[in-house]
């Protein structure tokens, strides 16, 4: 069975976080994935911690600086993709269940949702070089690398997309 790693920064996310994962935990159950949520806290002063423990064990958090978030989830993360999912995302349903659907049964090795959720497989993350040390905006770079290197299994807005050759 596939796994799907949700990983997950937050700051300060408490009004935000519980729809955000309700929404999404409720996907990955439809779809009958194995699936964890691991979650880097940049230091937040409200209850975000608290409301993310709500979750239960299938979600775990540490603390981390801001900028390494992402990365150090990725490191501790064991599945077989990694879905980037901000703590303030508020996907339509049908068409996040969609989008993971299609990704895991093609293959794909990573697919941009929108801005705020976006998946990578393992292979593409790993061969990629994951995301690069930079304190904010450290997706937009890893975006690029999959998008150039990975030719026709790359997608976006899930339509097939060949950006090899193109330089930034």
């Amino acid at each position: 069975m596939t796994v799907i790693s949700v990983i997950m920064t937050t700051y300060n996310a408490e009004r935000t976080i519980r729809k955000a994962l309700e929404g999404l935990t409720s996907v990955l159950n439809e779809l009958g994935a194995d699936y964890e949520i691991v979650v880097t806290d940049n230091e937040s002063s409200d209850n975000t911690v608290e409301v993310l423990n709500e979750f239960g064990a299938r979600v775990k958090v540490m603390k981390c600086t801001r900028g390494l978030g992402r990365r150090v989830a990725a490191s501790m993360s064991r599945g077989d993709y990694l879905l980037f999912y901000d703590a303030d995302a508020y996907a339509n349903r049908e068409q996040l269940y969609n989008f993971l659907s299609t990704v895991i049964k093609r293959g794909v090795g990573f697919s941009l949702a929108h801005s705020g959720v976006y998946i990578a497989s393992r292979r593409c993350y790993s061969l990629t070089g994951g995301f690069p040390d930079l304190n904010f905006g450290e997706d937009y770079p890893f975006w690029a690398r999959p998008s150039l290197s990975a030719g026709p299994s790359t997608t976006r807005s899930g339509s097939p997309a060949t950006l090899r050759g193109f330089t930034l």
